[in-house]
């Protein structure tokens, strides 16, 4: 080839990638690549859809850098796309036909009082970064509907992404309000980036709008073409065993045959073996082994062959088998001198099945008084008290338990004997189940845990009896002196005024698997260090009250998508993200979803708590991102500090001092609240480094290269101190903290003796 041919090669090659991107530039919103005559619009005919165009009234949504509101191109998307599916025969119906105020619940309230097989939001997305020329259409699905909802999005999706040709695309499950609460199956769309100069111009225009009318429409029809199929119903058919009872339910493919292996039933959400008859629709299961008595939820789920799901299907089957046998026990064998003298019975079925929750049980006693005349089964067992046994009346005392015509009794000595048990409560009155009483005694220690009415009690007491011990999370550890046997009202003190109490918190440490994140000059990775202070922040949340999962384990990988899903099955109230170095910033920082007011509150909270730990300066902003959208509770992404901070020696003590700042960060603030900092150093002067410092034998810190550790947000008053770095140990009191106070304490680990005090 000769040189001048090379020449003129390269040349048109080079011409033409430009012309490529020049023309991959300008097809966006450009022409509709598939025409309409093409979709399948017999599909339409009769179904209902809704249509909600997003935002509207005072609430504007996005606006473009030109000006041009979300709200209104999303409005005129919507009546382009009202008229399509209208002359194909669909009956549609809008949440707002004009612009107008409308909450979110009100569209929820407004689609599903209509009962419509599509529910479909339009929207149009912007990016928070001023500099981001982001281009890309996202379709969101409903996220607890990996079925219809799934299925009508990826034909929704894949149409818009085909016709208005943006350069990136995502399909995801959302979480979106209106997605959340639909019971159809539900779509948001964000089609494309008003924030973009460039498709901001295009959206303002009639030719676009329509363009994006006619790829959703096309979309839509392609779903329904498929057909809906659906479960028509269940039925139970009763068996010799009634805890073995045959399931039947009709099955209809939409128009199209019934995919016999797609078939999933489940019970109690266990997939279960079925059997399919393609003559009569129907599908068959029976359990193998008896259930238990109680309500079971059956699921019920398949697809055609066309591969459109029917919605899930629910059902509940009911056994409740009546009682045939009883035990009656008597854990302490004789009534106590004080306190009630407590009686467990349990009732089960012909199988060994507990009976169904619920159960009435009848009590009689020939003498004292019971403490409730009838009560109610829980997990097949009841649990009564007798009072006031008077062994001058009668020798032996018998209490007798009913369930329907099953009975158990127990008859013991009428003469009362000390026993060892009690009742834990709250100081505001409320019982405490599920608390650690530990009996101590001279040389053994037996253990007891109160139940359901806050009651405990100890068959066996150790020799020596010399206190109780009481711990429950979320309360301040209780020790009783005691010396002998007696009935004890036992009252804990709420940690933080229990503020944690109830709260379901997900701590979300990011990356992990082979998302490392950055990496430190010491080799430190961002992921470690994520999950490290997530873990850490687990313990004082946990030691407060609250129940806390972490979305990964050391180094496991997990998708956002997993992230969000748990924290909405486990129905969190907040979602943290704890993302050392994230977006190769190296600043502290706190991040929120725009419009979250608590999301907001909380992450200004934090950053404050992390900027006095530190000493560094940090700063809050909004920000739009998969953790912060989707959770169904306020999110807030932590950014702790740089890398660069963390080193061998003060590694675990940098991340416990960010999760104890985090931690703080989530408290209410108390008036007048104290600090202790405490120093470590042993005799010959040297500082005590990773070394524990403990407030209240729950709190715990680790000193730093300095041996520092401070405490914060303290009550007035007295505070028990118990330093330690793992071969000497120190306890002392920390002696009446005043309001407002600072107090700087410094211990000597290896003195032999300390005060009793420290003021």
């Amino acid at each position: 080839m000769s040189l001048k041919r090379l020449l003129c090669l390269a040349l048109t090659l080079a011409i033409g990638g430009c012309a490529h991107t020049a023309r991959a530039q300008d097809a966006t919103y450009s022409a509709l690549r598939d025409a309409l005559p093409a979709a399948d619009w017999q599909g339409l005919q009769g179904r209902r859809i809704v249509l909600d165009a997003g935002h509207g009234g005072k609430e504007p949504g996005a606006v473009g850098p030109g000006g041009l509101k979300e709200k209104d191109v999303n409005l005129a998307v919507t009546l382009e796309l009202a008229k399509l599916l209208r002359s194909a025969g669909a009956e549609v119906l809008l949440t707002r036909e004009k612009d107008q105020d409308m909450s979110l619940p009100e569209r929820v309230t407004f689609s599903n009082g209509k009962a419509p097989d599509l529910f479909l939001s339009i929207h149009h997305n912007a990016t928070l970064e001023p500099k981001n020329q982001l281009d890309e259409t996202q379709t969101y699905y409903k996220m607890d509907d990996a079925g219809p909802s799934y299925e009508a999005g990826m034909a929704i999706h894949r149409r818009l992404v085909r016709n208005l040709a943006m350069p990136k695309e995502r399909l995801a499950p959302g979480n979106y309000f209106v997605l959340r609460f639909s019971k159809a199956p539900a779509i948001l769309g964000e089609a494309s980036y008003i924030s973009n100069p460039d498709v901001e111009r295009k959206l303002g225009t009639q030719a676009a709008t329509k363009l994006e009318a006619q790829s959703y429409f096309l979309g839509i029809s392609e779903y329904f073409a498929k057909g809906l199929p659906k479960v028509n119903g269940f039925a139970k058919q009763d068996g010799a065993d009634p805890a073995r009872p045959v399931i039947v339910a009709q099955l209809d493919g939409g128009g199209a045959p019934v995919a016999p292996a797609s078939i999933l039933m489940t019970i109690g959400g266990v997939k279960v073996p079925v059997s399919y008859d393609a003559r009569a629709h129907t599908v068959i299961h029976q359990p193998r082994d008896p259930l238990a008595n109680a309500g079971h939820v059956v699921n019920l789920s398949f697809k055609n062959v066309l591969g459109n799901s029917s919605a899930n299907a629910e059902a509940l089957v009911t056994v409740n088998n009546p009682a045939t046998r009883s035990v009656l026990t008597n854990p302490l064998g004789v009534p106590p001198k004080s306190g009630r003298m407590p009686f467990v019975v349990r009732f089960e079925d012909v199988n060994g099945k507990a009976v169904t929750d619920g159960t009435p049980v009848t009590w009689l006693t020939t003498s004292g008084t019971l403490h409730k005349a009838e009560s109610e089964t829980v997990d097949g067992m009841s649990v009564n008290y007798l009072d006031d046994v008077d062994p001058k009346k009668t020798k032996t005392t018998t209490v007798t338990a009913r369930a329907g015509a099953v009975s158990a009794s127990v008859t013991f000595d009428s003469a009362a004997k000390p026993a060892l048990m009690g009742y834990v409560s709250s100081k505001d009155g409320k019982t405490l189940p599920d608390a650690m009483v530990v009996a101590v005694g001279q040389e053994r220690q037996f253990t007891a845990v109160s139940n359901a009415d806050g009651y405990f009690w100890f068959a066996e007491v150790p020799p020596k009896l010399t206190e109780l011990r009481v711990e429950r999370p979320g309360y301040k550890p209780l020790n009783y002196g005691l010396k002998q046997k007696a009935f004890i009202d036992l009252q804990m003190e709420p940690l933080l005024e229990g503020a944690f109490h109830d709260q379901v918190i997900v701590l979300n440490p990011a990356g992990g698997g082979d998302e490392r994140g950055a990496v430190s000059d010491r080799a430190y990775l961002a992921s470690m260090l994520n999950w490290q202070v997530a873990d850490a922040l687990r313990e004082y949340l946990e030691d407060a009250g609250a129940k806390v999962l972490l979305t990964r384990d050391r180094d496991d990988a997990a998708s956002d998508i997993q992230r969000v899903r748990l924290a909405n099955e486990a129905e969190a109230t907040l979602f943290l993200t704890i993302a050392h170095n994230a977006e190769g910033e190296d600043d502290l920082r706190t991040e929120h979803y725009p419009t979250s007011t608590k999301g907001k509150q909380f992450s200004e909270a934090i950053r404050e708590a992390l900027e006095r730990s530190t000493g560094a300066k940090g700063h809050t902003k909004p920000y739009s991102s998969y953790t912060l959208i989707h959770p169904a509770c306020p999110s807030i992404t932590i950014v702790p500090g740089p890398l660069g901070r963390y080193d061998w020696v003060s590694q675990q003590a940098s991340a416990r001092r960010a999760a104890y700042a985090i931690f703080q960060g989530l408290q209410p603030a108390k008036v007048g609240a104290a600090r202790l900092s405490v120093k470590l150093r042993y005799r010959s002067g040297d500082v005590v480094s990773n070394g524990t410092a403990t407030l209240g034998a729950q709190t715990t810190g680790l000193t730093d290269a300095g041996g520092l550790w401070a405490f914060e947000n303290l009550a007035v008053g007295q505070h028990y101190l118990t330093v330690s770095d793992g071969i000497h140990t120190r306890s002392l009191w920390v002696v009446d903290l005043t309001k407002d106070e600072h107090r700087e304490l410094e211990v000597i680990l290896d003195q032999p003796e300390l005060p009793d005090n420290a003021g």
